[in-house]
């Protein structure tokens, strides 16, 4: 099978390098079926030497400015386009800057796909407390709820054939964007009405910081915005768009959030 290819940004400054160390090194990156590609924003001077360190481990190009997550994954899939670098890749993923794999985990993800060519989509979980694959882990078939309640970025593997590359990343979602958030669950679902196969294992399987419950409403919009937007892709969509908007209101009632949000939302 061809490779995977992942795509990482990194806004430059001492905590997130040291997390993009660790995260490339927990993988086995001078393995062939692998290509990874990152960006790294902002002035880099001060890191010189992890950055030369980085190039020996992956594709590192360069934005001075500072974009959103969703532009970020739009610059380096049009270098990877003018590069000639997509050709041979199968599977994509985006790994943060701060997550990584424990022991073998990734090399097992890209065997599911190996063994199961119809298998266009695989979500898990992440999480601080993120295990290795067992024999006994055997995915199953996703459900809509599951799609929408646990996939993100670090956590989506999708067939290039899955993949709408018109649409890649919508640049009004996601973080740094004017909705903030929304453009994992956005893809995922765009992924999911193409895919032949789409498989869920509940386990984390990806080390991941966890979210804090009271930054939820901080993603509200942008998740709702994703959810309108597919709504009509699927009838499952639509039944979670209502339910969006459900829980939106229950963020206003239990942490604050505040109805210009709501309804800027809506």
């Amino acid at each position: 099978m061809k490779k995977l290819l992942m795509m990482t940004t990194c806004i430059m400054n001492p905590d997130n390098v040291n997390d993009l160390l660790r995260m490339i090194d927990s993988y086995d990156n001078s393995d062939e079926k692998y290509r990874h590609i990152i960006l790294i924003q902002s002035d880099y001077s001060a890191f010189a030497e992890q950055v030369e360190y980085l190039r020996t481990k992956a594709i590192v190009i360069h934005s001075e400015t500072i974009v959103s997550l969703s532009k970020a994954r739009n610059i380096i899939y049009n270098h990877a386009k003018d590069n000639d670098l997509l050709s041979d890749v199968e599977l994509i993923a985006f790994p943060d800057d701060d997550c990584w794999y424990p022991g073998d985990n990734l090399n097992k993800i890209y065997s599911m796909f190996v063994e199961d060519s119809a298998l266009d989509l695989f979500v898990c979980r992440s999480s601080e407390s993120a295990e290795e694959i067992t024999a006994q882990d055997k995915p199953r078939d996703i459900s809509v709820k599951e799609l929408i309640n646990t996939c993100n970025s670090n956590t989506i593997f999708a067939r290039v054939t899955a993949i709408d590359f018109d649409d890649f990343f919508d640049e009004a979602l996601g973080i740094g964007s004017k909705n903030n958030g929304g453009e994992d669950v956005d893809f995922a679902m765009r992924c999911f009405v193409k895919a032949r196969k789409a498989f869920y294992l509940d386990k984390s399987i990806v080390w991941h910081r966890d979210q804090d419950m009271a930054e939820k409403p901080v993603y509200f919009r942008g998740g709702f915005k994703a959810l309108k937007k597919n709504a009509l892709k699927h009838p499952m969509f639509a039944f979670y768009c209502f339910r969006k908007a459900l829980v939106g209101v229950y963020y206003m009632l239990k942490y604050g959030m505040s109805p210009k949000m709501f309804l800027s939302a809506s």
